[in-house]
């Protein structure tokens, strides 16, 4: 019951294709080799097959739990790499945003407005073009997403500022909050940090409860995107991969990135994120940092 509806639905569907093949075995008569088999009869692509030994290693975490077997077999089911003829989205490399893209993103959606300025009848700068967008109520989600690693619509989407403790340095994700209901600690980097307090100069986060997602988030997002040229061929869960790759090309280590992510399994860290960026590449993105002079 803590787990997502989303979740919960997907791990019922993995389940249930494992359970139809193995109706008739017992628990603990189910081995590494067994499961291997499974995975690659079916003819799924390397990282479905990840994913599904994942959800699997998840079963078998709980039967553990329950007392039904002393063992978990999907553990022991070697991680897919990536075929070396195999190339794009599709079975290829994770995709991410670069270094620049990110920057693009950040510095439209701090920008005051799309379009010039002017002074209204009460002195007050208003956008010329009265259609023009104004994204800065983007940019808290944005941070939390790139340099946090939570999923916008279901993680940030229902958090408010009380999660966000810039004090502190760190986002806190509840059990209702996470995809998969487990409580977890985000520690900000020195450029989250100097972002959020950019928000809070901004009115942002004025109280606790607020929350941190604006209203129309999705059409903004879109229209941001586009603003930014990115719209199109933008990667799947993008803002989160791109969290992971810089981070595992910062740190390097699989432990660390597991935690952020709230992943069960390191070894799927280590095939989905090492070696896919740079470190002067990583260094630029952990750099970016708020420059007010470029948002007037």
């Amino acid at each position: 019951q803590r787990l997502s509806k989303r979740y919960r639905a997907q791990l019922r569907s993995v389940w249930k294709s494992f359970g139809l093949r193995f109706d008739e075995v017992m628990t603990t008569e189910i081995t590494a080799e067994k499961i291997d088999q499974w995975l690659r009869g079916n003819q799924w692509k390397w990282r479905t097959q990840n994913n599904y030994r994942t959800d699997l290693c998840t079963l078998f975490a709980w039967g553990i739990e329950a007392g039904f077997m002393t063992m978990n077999p999907a553990e022991a089911v070697a991680v897919r790499a990536k075929p070396s003829d195999e190339h794009g989205d599709d079975g290829g490399d994770i995709a991410f945003l670069s270094a620049e893209q990110c920057e693009r993103l950040l510095m439209r959606a701090a920008k005051a407005t799309e379009g010039a300025l002017r002074r209204d009848l009460r002195g007050v700068w208003v956008p010329v073009d009265k259609h023009a967008e104004d994204y800065r109520l983007l940019v808290p989600a944005l941070v939390i997403g790139l340099f946090a690693g939570l999923r916008p619509e279901r993680e940030i989407g229902k958090m408010t500022w009380r999660s966000v403790s810039i004090e502190d340095r760190i986002v806190i994700v509840t059990m209702g909050r996470a995809k998969t209901r487990q409580r977890r600690t985000i520690d900000l980097s020195d450029n989250a940090v100097d972002w959020l307090k950019w928000c809070k100069a901004q009115g942002m986060g004025a109280t606790a409860d607020e929350p941190i997602l604006p209203k129309n988030f999705v059409r903004k997002w879109k229209r941001l995107r586009e603003v930014c040229g990115l719209f199109k061929g933008w990667p799947h869960d993008g803002v989160r991969h791109t969290f992971a790759t810089m981070h595992m090309a910062l740190h390097k280590s699989e432990d660390l990135l597991q935690t952020a992510l709230g992943h069960h399994d390191s070894a799927l860290i280590y095939a989905n994120y090492r070696g896919l960026t740079t470190p002067s590449e990583a260094a630029r993105f952990w750099g970016l940092m708020p420059q007010v002079t470029n948002f007037l």
